[in-house]
Protein backbone atom coordinates (compact mmCIF):
# COMPACT_ATOMS: atom_id res chain seq x y z
CA UNK A 1 0.00 0.00 0.00
CA UNK A 2 1.03 3.63 0.19
CA UNK A 3 -0.23 7.17 -0.03
CA UNK A 4 -1.26 6.50 -3.62
CA UNK A 5 -3.22 3.36 -2.77
CA UNK A 6 -6.64 3.51 -4.42
CA UNK A 7 -9.39 1.05 -3.46
CA UNK A 8 -10.68 -1.03 -6.35
CA UNK A 9 -13.67 0.63 -8.01
CA UNK A 10 -13.13 3.79 -5.97
CA UNK A 11 -11.18 7.05 -6.14
CA UNK A 12 -10.67 7.15 -2.36
CA UNK A 13 -7.02 7.53 -1.40
CA UNK A 14 -6.15 5.58 1.71
CA UNK A 15 -3.92 6.69 4.56
CA UNK A 16 -3.14 4.75 7.73
CA UNK A 17 -4.88 5.97 10.88
CA UNK A 18 -3.66 3.74 13.67
CA UNK A 19 -1.87 0.47 14.40
CA UNK A 20 -4.30 -1.97 16.00
CA UNK A 21 -2.09 -5.01 16.58
CA UNK A 22 1.37 -6.54 15.98
CA UNK A 23 2.58 -9.97 14.97
CA UNK A 24 5.84 -11.72 14.12
CA UNK A 25 5.91 -14.42 11.45
CA UNK A 26 8.83 -16.77 11.90
CA UNK A 27 10.37 -18.29 8.77
CA UNK A 28 13.36 -20.63 8.54
CA UNK A 29 16.03 -17.96 8.33
CA UNK A 30 14.30 -14.76 9.40
CA UNK A 31 11.38 -13.11 11.15
CA UNK A 32 8.89 -10.82 9.48
CA UNK A 33 7.30 -8.21 11.71
CA UNK A 34 3.77 -7.21 10.75
CA UNK A 35 1.34 -4.58 11.95
CA UNK A 36 -2.44 -4.47 11.64
CA UNK A 37 -3.45 -1.13 10.10
CA UNK A 38 -6.77 0.65 10.16
CA UNK A 39 -7.13 2.83 7.07
CA UNK A 40 -8.71 6.27 7.00
CA UNK A 41 -11.71 5.44 4.82
CA UNK A 42 -12.24 1.89 6.07
CA UNK A 43 -14.02 0.31 9.00
CA UNK A 44 -12.11 -1.52 11.71
CA UNK A 45 -13.23 -4.83 10.20
CA UNK A 46 -11.42 -3.91 6.96
CA UNK A 47 -8.05 -3.44 8.66
CA UNK A 48 -5.14 -5.17 6.91
CA UNK A 49 -1.84 -6.72 7.92
CA UNK A 50 1.23 -4.99 6.46
CA UNK A 51 4.94 -5.44 6.99
CA UNK A 52 6.22 -3.14 9.71
CA UNK A 53 9.25 -2.09 7.65
CA UNK A 54 7.13 -1.02 4.69
CA UNK A 55 4.84 1.01 6.91
CA UNK A 56 7.74 2.69 8.69
CA UNK A 57 9.40 3.52 5.37
CA UNK A 58 6.25 4.91 3.78
CA UNK A 59 4.66 6.46 6.86
CA UNK A 60 7.33 7.70 9.31
CA UNK A 61 4.63 9.31 11.44
CA UNK A 62 3.47 5.83 12.48
CA UNK A 63 6.75 4.95 14.16
CA UNK A 64 5.82 6.62 17.41
CA UNK A 65 2.36 5.06 17.39
CA UNK A 66 3.90 1.65 16.75
CA UNK A 67 6.18 1.96 19.76
CA UNK A 68 3.36 3.34 21.84
CA UNK A 69 1.03 0.46 20.98
CA UNK A 70 3.57 -2.30 21.51
CA UNK A 71 2.56 -2.63 25.15
CA UNK A 72 -0.79 -4.14 26.24
CA UNK A 73 -3.75 -1.80 26.73
CA UNK A 74 -3.75 -0.02 30.08
CA UNK A 75 -7.35 1.22 29.89
CA UNK A 76 -10.16 -1.29 30.43
CA UNK A 77 -13.73 -0.18 29.72
CA UNK A 78 -16.96 -2.05 30.47
CA UNK A 79 -19.93 -1.47 28.15
CA UNK A 80 -23.50 -2.51 28.97
CA UNK A 81 -26.22 -1.63 26.43
CA UNK A 82 -29.95 -1.99 27.01
CA UNK A 83 -31.47 -5.10 25.37
CA UNK A 84 -32.85 -3.30 22.34
CA UNK A 85 -31.29 -3.10 18.86
CA UNK A 86 -31.71 0.67 18.75
CA UNK A 87 -29.63 0.96 21.92
CA UNK A 88 -27.15 -1.83 21.24
CA UNK A 89 -26.03 -0.95 17.70
CA UNK A 90 -24.86 2.61 18.60
CA UNK A 91 -22.86 1.13 21.48
CA UNK A 92 -21.20 -1.26 19.02
CA UNK A 93 -20.08 1.83 17.09
CA UNK A 94 -18.70 3.30 20.30
CA UNK A 95 -16.86 0.04 21.02
CA UNK A 96 -15.17 0.14 17.62
CA UNK A 97 -14.04 3.72 18.21
CA UNK A 98 -12.58 2.77 21.58
CA UNK A 99 -10.67 -0.10 19.96
CA UNK A 100 -8.84 2.38 17.73
CA UNK A 101 -7.47 3.96 20.91
CA UNK A 102 -5.97 0.64 22.06
CA UNK A 103 -8.56 0.27 24.84
CA UNK A 104 -9.48 -3.13 26.24
CA UNK A 105 -13.25 -3.66 26.13
CA UNK A 106 -15.63 -5.95 27.98
CA UNK A 107 -19.28 -5.83 26.92
CA UNK A 108 -22.23 -7.36 28.77
CA UNK A 109 -25.28 -9.05 27.30
CA UNK A 110 -27.66 -11.97 27.90
CA UNK A 111 -27.51 -15.53 26.52
CA UNK A 112 -30.23 -15.01 23.89
CA UNK A 113 -28.52 -11.83 22.64
CA UNK A 114 -25.02 -13.35 22.52
CA UNK A 115 -25.23 -14.50 18.86
CA UNK A 116 -26.17 -10.98 17.71
CA UNK A 117 -23.19 -9.55 19.62
CA UNK A 118 -20.77 -12.12 18.21
CA UNK A 119 -22.01 -11.59 14.65
CA UNK A 120 -21.84 -7.80 15.01
CA UNK A 121 -18.34 -7.68 16.49
CA UNK A 122 -16.32 -10.12 14.34
CA UNK A 123 -12.53 -10.10 14.25
CA UNK A 124 -12.23 -8.05 17.43
CA UNK A 125 -10.73 -8.86 20.81
CA UNK A 126 -13.79 -7.58 22.67
CA UNK A 127 -14.64 -9.75 25.67
CA UNK A 128 -18.38 -10.63 25.63
CA UNK A 129 -19.86 -11.67 28.98
CA UNK A 130 -23.31 -13.20 29.41
CA UNK A 131 -25.40 -12.70 32.51
CA UNK A 132 -28.88 -14.24 32.87
CA UNK A 133 -31.98 -12.25 32.06
CA UNK A 134 -34.77 -12.54 34.67
CA UNK A 135 -37.34 -15.25 34.08
CA UNK A 136 -41.04 -15.49 34.98
CA UNK A 137 -41.67 -11.79 34.46
CA UNK A 138 -45.42 -11.16 34.39
CA UNK A 139 -46.53 -10.28 30.87
CA UNK A 140 -43.18 -11.06 29.26
CA UNK A 141 -43.06 -14.41 27.42
CA UNK A 142 -40.32 -16.87 28.45
CA UNK A 143 -36.92 -16.49 26.75
CA UNK A 144 -37.70 -12.98 25.50
CA UNK A 145 -34.52 -10.98 26.15
CA UNK A 146 -34.79 -8.16 23.60
CA UNK A 147 -37.48 -5.56 22.97
CA UNK A 148 -37.89 -6.60 19.33
CA UNK A 149 -39.27 -9.92 20.64
CA UNK A 150 -41.97 -8.31 22.80
CA UNK A 151 -45.51 -8.96 21.61
CA UNK A 152 -46.38 -5.32 22.40
CA UNK A 153 -44.35 -2.22 23.22
CA UNK A 154 -46.80 -1.64 26.05
CA UNK A 155 -44.61 -4.20 27.88
CA UNK A 156 -41.51 -2.00 27.54
CA UNK A 157 -41.73 -0.58 31.05
CA UNK A 158 -42.16 -4.04 32.62
CA UNK A 159 -39.28 -5.37 30.52
CA UNK A 160 -36.95 -2.48 31.39
CA UNK A 161 -37.87 -2.62 35.07
CA UNK A 162 -37.09 -6.35 35.16
CA UNK A 163 -33.45 -5.67 34.25
CA UNK A 164 -32.93 -4.53 37.85
CA UNK A 165 -32.90 -8.20 38.81
CA UNK A 166 -29.69 -8.59 36.81
CA UNK A 167 -27.81 -6.40 39.29
CA UNK A 168 -26.33 -9.20 41.49
CA UNK A 169 -25.08 -11.08 38.42
CA UNK A 170 -23.57 -7.89 36.97
CA UNK A 171 -21.72 -7.04 40.18
CA UNK A 172 -20.44 -10.60 40.59
CA UNK A 173 -19.10 -10.56 37.03
CA UNK A 174 -17.40 -7.20 37.61
CA UNK A 175 -15.51 -8.69 40.55
CA UNK A 176 -14.02 -11.37 38.30
CA UNK A 177 -12.70 -8.93 35.69
CA UNK A 178 -9.27 -7.33 35.48
CA UNK A 179 -9.26 -3.77 36.93
CA UNK A 180 -11.90 -1.65 35.19
CA UNK A 181 -11.01 1.98 34.40
CA UNK A 182 -14.64 3.04 33.95
CA UNK A 183 -17.96 1.71 32.72
CA UNK A 184 -20.38 3.06 30.12
CA UNK A 185 -23.92 1.81 30.66
CA UNK A 186 -27.21 2.52 28.94
CA UNK A 187 -29.45 5.22 30.36
CA UNK A 188 -32.24 2.63 30.64
CA UNK A 189 -30.04 0.63 33.03
CA UNK A 190 -30.08 3.30 35.73
CA UNK A 191 -29.53 0.68 38.45
CA UNK A 192 -25.96 0.26 37.23
CA UNK A 193 -25.16 3.56 38.96
CA UNK A 194 -25.61 1.78 42.29
CA UNK A 195 -23.33 -1.02 41.05
CA UNK A 196 -20.73 1.54 40.02
CA UNK A 197 -20.81 3.21 43.44
CA UNK A 198 -20.62 -0.15 45.18
CA UNK A 199 -17.59 -1.30 43.19
CA UNK A 200 -15.89 2.10 43.05
CA UNK A 201 -15.89 2.13 39.23
CA UNK A 202 -16.67 5.49 37.55
CA UNK A 203 -19.78 5.30 35.39
CA UNK A 204 -20.77 7.22 32.27
CA UNK A 205 -24.35 7.08 31.02
CA UNK A 206 -24.98 6.48 27.32
CA UNK A 207 -27.99 7.22 25.13
CA UNK A 208 -27.88 5.94 21.57
CA UNK A 209 -30.35 8.44 20.15
CA UNK A 210 -29.24 11.85 18.93
CA UNK A 211 -29.26 14.86 21.23
CA UNK A 212 -32.02 16.47 19.14
CA UNK A 213 -34.30 13.41 19.36
CA UNK A 214 -33.72 13.15 23.09
CA UNK A 215 -34.47 16.85 23.73
CA UNK A 216 -37.57 16.70 21.52
CA UNK A 217 -38.89 13.61 23.30
CA UNK A 218 -38.46 15.11 26.77
CA UNK A 219 -40.16 18.34 25.74
CA UNK A 220 -43.03 16.63 23.90
CA UNK A 221 -43.72 14.09 26.66
CA UNK A 222 -43.92 16.84 29.27
CA UNK A 223 -47.20 17.94 27.66
CA UNK A 224 -48.68 14.45 27.88
CA UNK A 225 -48.66 14.75 31.67
CA UNK A 226 -51.38 17.37 31.26
CA UNK A 227 -54.98 17.04 30.11
CA UNK A 228 -54.54 16.87 26.34
CA UNK A 229 -57.13 15.00 24.28
CA UNK A 230 -56.06 12.26 21.90
CA UNK A 231 -56.58 14.33 18.75
CA UNK A 232 -55.82 17.77 20.14
CA UNK A 233 -52.83 19.35 18.40
CA UNK A 234 -50.27 21.04 20.62
CA UNK A 235 -46.96 22.83 20.19
CA UNK A 236 -43.84 21.20 21.59
CA UNK A 237 -42.71 23.71 24.26
CA UNK A 238 -39.04 23.95 23.29
CA UNK A 239 -39.72 23.45 19.57
CA UNK A 240 -42.84 25.57 18.90
CA UNK A 241 -42.65 25.02 15.13
CA UNK A 242 -43.41 21.33 15.73
CA UNK A 243 -47.01 20.23 16.44
CA UNK A 244 -48.04 16.79 17.72
CA UNK A 245 -51.04 14.97 19.16
CA UNK A 246 -51.28 12.32 21.87
CA UNK A 247 -52.06 9.78 19.16
CA UNK A 248 -48.65 10.37 17.58
CA UNK A 249 -47.07 8.44 20.45
CA UNK A 250 -46.94 4.75 21.25
CA UNK A 251 -49.80 3.55 23.45
CA UNK A 252 -47.44 2.85 26.36
CA UNK A 253 -46.59 6.56 26.46
CA UNK A 254 -50.05 8.00 25.95
CA UNK A 255 -51.73 6.65 29.07
CA UNK A 256 -52.88 9.58 31.18
CA UNK A 257 -51.66 9.53 34.78
CA UNK A 258 -54.40 9.26 37.44
CA UNK A 259 -55.64 12.56 38.82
Amino acid sequence: MGLNFVRQGSSVREEPVVILDRDVRKLRTKEIKSVKIQWKHSAVEESTWETEKEMQDNYPQLRYQSLNLASPPTVHVVLFPFMSKGHTIPMFDLARLLLTRNISITIFTTPANRPFFSDSLPNTNINIIEIPFPQNIQGVPPDVESTDKLISMSLLYIFANATKLMKPHFEKALESLPPVTFMITDGFLSWTLDSANKTGIPRLVYYGISAFSWALSISALSVLRKEVSDDESYQVPDFPWIKLTRNDFDLSLTQRPPF
